[in-house]
C-alpha cells in the first residue's frame, strides 16, 4: 500500500460528498487533511482507546500513521534524520517489487487455502447437491483473498479463483475417463474437500473484518504476520481504520454524531460506532446496496460483470458441452459422438485453465475492465465461427468445432473469466462487502442456473448454430454495457480503500465521460491513427494538506 504526493487541486467539501457525488473524480487520502501537528494526538488516543500497547508501542504506530498519511514526505524526513531502519528500508522497497513467492509465509498458507477451495469449487460444478457450497465459497474466497492481499499483488492472488476454479473442470472432465462409475465421479470431488476441511483452520481471520469489528489488537497481529514488519503492518492499520471512519457516517441513520471540525477525517464517537455498526442487520444492509448511492454504483457494476460472464455463454461449453454437440435431431448421425463430446469438454477445460494465468502478467498492470473489455470483444468472432462451423443440417465440422472453441476459451478465460469474482469482491465499502459480494455471487448462479434451465429447449427450437448465434450477440451487448456503465481502476489505483472514491462518481458521469472523451479518442487514436492526441482522465488523485485548497 503506497500513497504518494497527488498533483492535482485539492477539493472542496466534505468526504461524504466525495463519496455521494464525486463529479471531478478526486481519490483522496482522509489521512492528508489532518494536519502533521494533529496527527500525533489522534494516534495517540487511538492507541491508549483500544488497548493496542500489548501489541505495538505507540511511537511505531504515529511512524506508520506517517507513512499512511504521505510515504514521500516520511521517506525524505526519516532517512534525513536517519531514523529509519536498514530492515524498514529493506522492506519499503521490497514491497514496490514484490512477486507472491516472495510473499510472507501467512499469505502463502491463506492463498494455498483459497487455491484448494478454488479447485474443488470447479471439481464439483456439475453436482446439484454442491449447490449451497458452491454459492457460499464463491462469496467468501474472493473477498477473504481481497482483503488478506497486499495492494500490488491483490489482482494476481484474486486471479487464483479462476484459475483454481478451471483445474477443477479440467480435473473433473478427465474423471469419466478414467471410471465409468456415476458413483464414483460423485464421490470424487471428496478429494478436494478433505485437505480444504483442515486448511481452514490454519490461516488467519481477515485483518479487515477485524477493524471493523473493534478487534484492533487481533487485526494488527494478522498484519505484521502478512508484512512481516511492524512499521508495514502500523501503516495498514492506520489507513484501513482512517477509511472505515470515513466511510462509516454513509450508512448511518443520522450523521449528528459525527465531527467533521476544519474537515479533517471524520471522527465517530466509540459507542455511536458500536451502535450504528450494530444496526446494520441482514435486511437493512441488503437495502442499502440500493438506496446508497455509492453502494447502488458498485451494485451495478458487480451485477453486471456477472451478468455479462453469463452472456458469453461459457456456461452452454461448461455444462451442457454434450446436449450442445451431441444434438442430433431426429438423425442418430448428425451429432458428436459422446465421447467425442467428453474430450472437446476436456479441452474446453484444460484450454480455460491454461490461458486464465495470461491475467496474472496483465491484472495489476492492464486493470480489470481493460481485460474484461478485451476479453469480450475477442469471444464475440469465435463464437459466430463455433456457430458457422456447424453445417445448414446440424452436422458439426469436428475440427473446427474444436478449434474455435479453443479460441474462444483463450480470449474468454483472462478477461471474462478472471473478472468478475475478482472485481466484485473489491468495490464494495468495507461495511456492506460480504453482502454485496454475496448478491453479486447470487445473480451469477442465478444466471448460470437460468442457462441450464432454458437452454436444453433452445438447442432443440433454435439448433446448435442458432443458440452460439443467439450467445455471440449477448456477448456484444455485454461488451457494450459493460463498456459504458462499468467503472475501471486506473492502474495507480491500488488500494481497497481507494475504490470508495471511484464509486463515488456518478453513473451519469461515467456515461458521459465514455461516450464524450473516450469514444470520440478511440476514433481518433485507433481508427484515424492521429498520434499525440492525449484522453483526459476520469480519475484525479487530490495533493491534500490540511488547509490547503490548491495545489
Amino acid at each position: 500500500m503506497k500513497h504518494r504526493r497527488r498533483q492535482s487541486t485539492a477539493p472542496e467539501g466534505s468526504f461524504q460528498e466525495l463519496l455521494e457525488n464525486n463529479n471531478l473524480g478526486y481519490i483522496e487520502n482522509p489521512l492528508r487533511r489532518i494536519p502533521e501537528n494533529r496527527l500525533s494526538a489522534c494516534i495517540v488516543k487511538f492507541h491508549e482507546r483500544h488497548n493496542l500497547a500489548n501489541v505495538v508501542d505507540l511511537a511505531t504506530l504515529i511512524r506508520g500513521a506517517r507513512l499512511a498519511r504521505d510515504e514521500e514526505a516520511f521517506m525524505s524526513e526519516e532517512v534525513a534524520e536517519k531514523s529509519l531502519t536498514n530492515i524498514e528500508m529493506s522492506a519499503l522497497e521490497r514491497e514496490k517489487h514484490t512477486r507472491i513467492w516472495t510473499e510472507s509465509r501467512e499469505l502463502k498458507i491463506i492463498l494455498l487455502t483459497c487455491c484448494v477451495a478454488s479447485i474443488a469449487q470447479g471439481w464439483v460444478s456439475e453436482l446439484a447437491s454442491a449447490g449451497i457450497g458452491m454459492g457460499a465459497k464463491s462469496s467468501v474466497v474472493p473477498v477473504y483473498e481481497s482483503e488478506i492481499s497486499p495492494a500490488r499483488l491483490r489482482g494476481q492472488i484474486l486471479t487464483s479463483w479462476q484459475t483454481g476454479t478451471a483445474l477443477g473442470i479440467a480435473i473433473s472432465a478427465t474423471i469419466p475417463f478414467i471410471v465409468q462409475s456415476w458413483r464414483f465421479q460423485i464421490f470424487s470431488s471428496f478429494i478436494p474437500a478433505l485437505p480444504l476441511l483442515f486448511l481452514v483452520f490454519v490461516g488467519s481471520e481477515s485483518p479487515r473484518w477485524l477493524i471493523k469489528k473493534q478487534r484492533y489488537c487481533k487485526a494488527y497481529n494478522v498484519l505484521l504476520r502478512l508484512r512481516e514488519n511492524s512499521l508495514l503492518a502500523a501503516r495498514d492499520l492506520v489507513f484501513i481504520w482512517a477509511q472505515l471512519q470515513v466511510e462509516t457516517p454513509l450508512f448511518m441513520r443520522t450523521t449528528e454524531a459525527v465531527i467533521d471540525v476544519e474537515n479533517p477525517i471524520p471522527y465517530l464517537e466509540e459507542r455511536v460506532y458500536v451502535r450504528e455498526t450494530g444496526l446494520l442487520e441482514y435486511a437493512r444492509r441488503v437495502s442499502q446496496l440500493f438506496t446508497i448511492p455509492r453502494a447502488r454504483r458498485a451494485t451495478l457494476a458487480s451485477f453486471l460483470v456477472m451478468i455479462a460472464q453469463q452472456m458469453t455463454g461459457v456456461n452452454v461449453f461448461a455444462f451442457l458441452a454434450s446436449t450442445l454437440f451431441g444434438y442430433n435431431g431426429d438423425d442418430q448421425h448428425r451429432g458428436i459422438p459422446n465421447q467425442a463430446s467428453l474430450l472437446l469438454y476436456l479441452g474446453f477445460g484444460i484450454a480455460n485453465f491454461l490461458s486464465s494465468t495470461i491475467a496474472y502478467f496483465f491484472i495489476d498492470s492492464k486493470g480489470r475492465r481493460w481485460l474484461l473489455v478485451l476479453s469480450l470483444a475477442a469471444m464475440f468472432p469465435f463464437l459466430l465461427a463455433t456457430a458457422f462451423s456447424f453445417r445448414p443440417d446440424d452436422r458439426p465440422h469436428q475440427g473446427l468445432v474444436a478449434t474455435f472453441l479453443v479460441l474462444y476459451t483463450i480470449a474468454y478465460s483472462p478477461g471474462a473469466g478472471v473478472v468478475p469474482f475478482l472485481y466484485s469482491s473489491e468495490i464494495f465499502p468495507q461495511v456492506l462487502r460480504e453482502v454485496g459480494m454475496a448478491w453479486a455471487s447470487a445473480v451469477s448462479w442465478l444466471g448460470a442456473g437460468t442457462i441450464d434451465l432454458c437452454v436444453p429447449a433452445l438447442i432443440h427450437e433454435l439448433h446448435p448454430r442458432g443458440v452460439l448465434c443467439l450467445f455471440a450477440g449477448l456477448d456484444a451487448l455485454a461488451l457494450f454495457l459493460v463498456w459504458l456503465f462499468v467503472p475501471g481502476s486506473e492502474r495507480q489505483i491500488a488500494t481497497m480503500e481507494e475504490m470508495s472514491y471511484v464509486f463515488g462518481v456518478p453513473t451519469r458521469r461515467h456515461v458521459e465521460y465514455q461516450v464524450k472523451d473516450v469514444a470520440p479518442w478511440c476514433i481518433e487514436h485507433y481508427v484515424l491513427r492521429r498520434r499525440g492526441v492525449d484522453l483526459k482522465p476520469l480519475y484525479r488523485w487530490a495533493n491534500v494538506e490540511a488547509g490547503q485548497t490548491g495545489k
